[in-house]
C-alpha cells in the first residue's frame, strides 16, 4: 500500500512539475488556432540548394518585413563566418510597428546567450544554441501593424553563409489593447568602473 501511494505521489509530482514548466505563451493545442502561419527563409528561390546568403562588411540585410497584426514565434539562424568573434560583430535589430529606433538592438551572439562571442551549445525554454552553432529563439514577439528584422555586419570579413528561418503568425483580428512588445538592448562599458559603497 505504501509503495502504491509513493508511486502515485511521485507521478502526481511529475505532472505538477511538467505543468509548472509549460509557458502560458504556448498555444493550447486542444483549441482551434486563429492565426495563419508564415515563414521568412533564406531558401533558394529557384528551387536549388544554395540556401544561404552572404552578409558583407557594412551590409544590412532585412530577414523579415511583414504586416500585422501578428507575432514572431520562432527565429533560427546559422552563420558561417571565419572572422574571430563574429557573434559580436553581426548586429540584430527588430522594429515593431514602423518605429524609427529598434526595440531590439544587440550583437547576435549576446541575444542568443553567447556573451563571450564564442559559440557553445546550451539550451533553455526560450533560447538554444545547437552543436553546429544553430541559434534558436522562441520568445513570443507580437506586433500590431508591422515587423521588420535586420542583420548588419559590422565586422571586417564577410559572413559567407547566413541561413535563417523566421516563423511568424498573422491574425485576422487586432491584438488585445494590453499586449506588450518584446524589447532587448545591449549595453557595455570598457572598462566598467562599477561602484563602491
Amino acid at each position: 500500500m505504501k509503495k502504491a501511494v509513493a508511486m502515485l505521489l511521485g507521478a502526481w509530482s511529475a505532472v505538477c512539475l511538467t505543468q509548472a514548466q509549460q509557458g502560458s505563451w504556448m498555444p493550447d493545442l486542444t483549441r482551434q488556432q486563429d492565426y495563419n502561419w508564415h515563414l521568412s527563409s533564406s531558401f533558394e528561390k529557384t528551387g536549388g540548394n544554395a540556401d544561404s546568403l552572404a552578409l558583407n562588411p557594412g551590409q544590412t540585410l532585412t530577414v523579415l518585413d511583414t504586416d500585422g497584426p501578428g507575432m514572431v514565434s520562432h527565429i533560427w539562424f546559422t552563420i558561417n563566418d571565419r572572422e574571430p568573434y563574429y557573434l559580436k560583430r553581426i548586429v540584430l535589430r527588430m522594429y515593431w510597428d514602423d518605429e524609427k529606433d529598434p526595440s531590439v538592438e544587440t550583437p547576435i551572439g549576446d541575444f542568443f546567450g553567447l556573451g563571450l562571442g564564442i559559440s557553445y551549445p546550451w539550451q533553455s525554454e526560450v533560447l538554444s544554441v545547437g552543436n553546429s552553432g544553430a541559434l534558436n529563439c522562441f520568445f513570443p514577439m507580437p506586433y500590431r501593424h508591422h515587423a521588420r528584422i535586420t542583420l548588419t555586419n559590422e565586422g571586417k570579413e564577410a559572413a559567407n553563409n547566413l541561413y535563417w528561418n523566421i516563423e511568424y503568425r498573422t491574425y485576422s483580428h487586432a491584438l488585445p489593447a494590453d499586449t506588450l512588445y518584446f524589447n532587448a538592448e545591449y549595453r557595455q562599458a570598457q572598462p566598467n568602473h562599477g561602484w563602491t559603497n
